[in-house]
């Protein structure tokens, strides 16, 4: 009999790291003999391959209604569904859909447990910059709130700790991040067990280009509290004078573009290019020679393993476990830079463009590194064969 899998997704479909990797696993477990079936609020079917082997839904309700949990419970008895997957979103009235229909519920984290806290601590933190009415909001407020009691750390690990007794299982993308749920959570050794890890993939590159062109490239979203592409271009004005033949190229779009762009003009800078979002980024990472990522956060970053994958020497703030488990070997994946040190970053990048032959090393050796998306396919079945053990 087979086995059918659904996973939830709060917006548009494939369209997102997240999503690109459900798709993915998605049709690796269709080829092991699992039907799988994805809800979104809506499908981008450009952005589908020609093979797609997934059923798509697209639900009516909002998630965080109510009704969605009547209409989710219908979908999984008409379907057969054994086992759903909340992707990066809060699995809103899980225990009703469970007393509903028997489902198991996962929760799939992408990114750092906990980000929330940073995420909000950062927008507020801007009120620093702001008028005096802003400014006396940081200091005598949220300043406060944060750095002393602790409010919205409380509030997120408690949010956590909901989500956790509220479903079968838990993903995260590394070891590290199940210890620190654990600890920040004080979780016992049993209910620890509901913690799993899922780690990242990526397909191979077929003939990576090895010629580079003189350029840095940063690819993802224009956005503040996590992306920090302004430190990228303080870091480049330093850069640039010692390194005139290079050039900065920004891959993305987001909230930040007009900032950016206004930052890059005040700080004079002559080599820097915004280039949009692109749909296929693989022109720029083969043309490029280093990737620059100086995020406040980040899960396990994607645009990483890509630019290993492609001949790209990437360099990044060491802001979480996901960033140092990529880039950890003695400084041949990648350079590690204290987080945030712009003046470090600016050092480390110039002498990685300077040095040729250290470039060309480092590139031969992330070229050999491997993601198989086999491995994580084969967590995922281990981690449904228990669910189902257990029913």
């Amino acid at each position: 009999m087979t086995t059918t899998i659904g996973f939830v997704f709060g917006g548009q479909f494939p369209c997102g790291g997240a999503e690109k990797v459900t798709l993915d696993v998605g049709q690796a477990l269709a080829r092991e003999g699992y039907r799988v079936i994805v809800f979104c609020r809506e499908v981008v079917p450009s952005l589908l391959p020609v093979d797609c082997a997934l059923d798509i839904i697209e639900y009516r309700q909002k998630l965080k209604d109510k009704a969605s949990a009547d209409e989710l419970a219908s979908h999984i008895r008409e379907h057969g569904i054994r086992i759903l997957t909340y992707v990066c979103t809060e699995p809103y009235f899980a225990s009703q859909i469970r007393l509903q229909t028997g489902v198991r519920i996962v929760h799939a984290s992408h990114t750092l447990p906990f980000w929330e806290t940073l995420h909000k601590k950062a927008r507020k933190e801007r009120l620093k910059d702001g008028n005096l009415w802003q400014r006396l909001q940081w200091y005598c407020y949220y300043n406060v709130r944060f750095n002393r009691l602790h409010v919205y750390e409380r509030k997120y690990a408690a949010r956590y700790a909901r989500t956790l007794r509220s479903v079968d299982a838990f993903t995260v993308l590394c070891p590290e991040y199940k210890a620190l749920l654990q600890q920040t959570l004080q979780l016992s050794a049993q209910e620890a067990q509901k913690i799993h890890v899922t780690p990242n993939y990526l397909l191979p590159v077929r003939q990576p280009r090895t010629e580079k062109e003189k350029a840095v490239i940063f690819v993802g979203r224009l956005s503040y509290t996590d992306k920090r592409v302004d430190r990228l271009l303080r870091i480049w004005a330093a850069v640039e004078p010692q390194c005139p033949d290079w050039q900065l190229l920004i891959i993305g779009d987001g909230p930040e573009e007009g900032n950016l762009r206004a930052l890059a003009a005040r700080l004079q800078l002559q080599h820097v290019s915004f280039e949009g979002r692109h749909a296929d980024t693989r022109p720029y990472y083969e043309r490029a020679a280093i990737l620059c990522l100086t995020s406040s956060y980040e899960g396990w970053p994607l645009v990483i393993m890509e630019a290993q994958a492609n001949g790209v020497v990437p360099v990044a703030f060491n802001c979480c476990a996901g960033v140092e488990n990529l880039l950890t070997n003695g400084g041949e994946n990648g350079v590690l830079v204290t987080p945030f040190d712009l003046d470090e970053f600016a050092r480390q990048l110039t002498h990685l463009i300077k040095d040729e032959d250290a470039r060309h090393e480092m590139q031969r050796h992330v070229l050999s590194l491997k993601y198989p998306l086999e491995e994580t396919c084969k967590a995922h079945v281990a981690l449904y064969e228990s669910l189902l053990d257990t029913e």
